[in-house]
């Protein structure tokens, strides 16, 4: 149910989870999705609020009744706290909202359409009361996502190139803080403004981690990457000839082998704690939440990883994980982390919450606090691993 949701998205339904708990809540109810919406507090949602009539603190105490809005925390013991029916319902509505926009992803936008077409939800009522309306939103959120279009070249997000099967990669003209750009369909491929080791994880379906790349490499350099096909072709026809073209452009031969590599063995002697045992396997997610800014005034830019650590660190984020596996949170915590990590606790369920929450200023400190959250023991050892090698001819 949660693959199409955004990271800010995810976050709203964490936040969303907290205020249920500290409202003493026994679902999660609309009216807490809605403070999960005002506390994550950016993108296109955010500029929505703020250009309300009432303040973002009239409709906080609106719902709460003035209670002091604190900051997350995570409990030793997490309560299970369900979405409501109503809840339910205005998920669905938040997807049939992003199907109507043509968007593939859903994210906080469609959250608060979803609200507001759930009328007779008390989170709908409040928007209502505060001038929110259902078409005017829709109109607003239109509006917005077109001032965000920094690609005039590419009307309608396909890039305007003669169709063939020529891999176009040359190098960005997009500046750094400027970020990146992904954008594909059955008959093109357009990635901006990336460096070269995140586009070979992606294609070849490995994390970062898990790539061998030769020291000679430039990986800090950032390309293009773009394709326009002739018909449409499946994700696995694209993808492949994006493979050959970048393996022929940087004169690379990309192969797996086993290795034995230094990693962090996971093992639970005594079961994962303070979480509940699904008995079916719903729509589950995985993600990380970041609270941290970026000076971009510094160059060269820190790697994504490294702000991660850092901000880890200092608690401002963490890896959650919701109707998931532990392996599937293993590989959250090497994604996040820079760390190879391998699952050996033998446990297959499928979990209602797993979180960890940083407050650490050593990898060492991360290691005790997965222990203390979550009874997952992580024992630095060497295991053969399949690793992605890149070496250049």
């Amino acid at each position: 149910m949660f693959e199409r949701y955004t990271e800010r998205a995810r976050r709203v339904l964490f936040f969303a989870r907290y205020e249920a708990d500290r409202l003493g809540g026994l679902a999660i109810e609309t009216e807490h999705l809605l403070l999960g919406l005002l506390r994550e507090g950016k993108g296109i949602t955010s500029r929505i609020f703020a250009a309300s009539p009432g303040s973002l603190e009239q409709i906080r105490k609106r719902v709460d009744g003035g209670a002091p809005i604190a900051e997350p925390v995570v409990a030793a013991d997490p309560p299970e706290i369900p979405f409501s029916a109503e809840t339910k319902r205005v998920l669905l509505l938040a997807a049939e909202e992003a199907d109507r926009l043509l968007h593939n992803h859903i994210g906080t936008e469609h959250l608060l359409l979803g609200l507001l077409r759930e009328e007779r939800s008390r989170a709908a009522s409040i928007l209502i009361e505060h001038g929110f309306r259902l078409a005017t939103v829709r109109d607003d959120i239109v509006i917005l996502l077109q001032q965000e279009e920094t690609l005039p070249p590419f009307p309608g997000g396909k890039p305007d190139r003669p169709p063939s099967y020529e891999v176009h990669i040359s190098p960005t003209t997009r500046r750094e803080e400027e970020g990146t750009v992904s954008r594909e369909a059955h008959d093109y491929w357009m990635r901006l403004g990336e460096e070269l080791k995140p586009i070979i994880a992606e294609l070849y379906g490995v994390d970062e981690t898990r790539i061998d790349v030769p020291a000679a490499l430039d990986l800090r350099s950032r390309y293009d990457f773009v394709v326009v096909l002739p018909r449409p072709e499946s994700r696995h026809t694209t993808e492949h000839l994006v493979q050959q073209a970048i393996e022929k452009h940087f004169r690379l031969v990309i192969t797996r082998e086993t290795r034995a590599m230094d990693v962090i063995v996971v093992t639970a002697p005594d079961g994962v704690k303070a979480t509940r045992l699904l008995e079916e396997a719903g729509g589950g997610m995985m993600g990380s939440f970041r609270e941290f800014q970026v000076d971009t005034r510094v160059r060269p830019l820190p790697a994504m990883r490294e702000l991660m650590r850092q901000a880890f660190s200092r608690g401002e984020c963490g890896v959650f994980g919701s109707g998931t596996t532990v392996a599937d949170f293993c590989k959250g915590l090497e994604h996040n982390l820079g760390r190879l990590f391998v699952d050996e606790t033998g446990l297959t369920g499928i979990y209602d919450q797993l979180e960890l929450r940083g407050n650490a200023e050593r990898f060492e400190d991360v290691l005790q606090a997965l222990r203390d959250q979550l009874g997952l023991v992580a024992t630095p050892d060497r295991r053969d691993v399949m690793m992605l090698v890149v070496r250049q001819t």
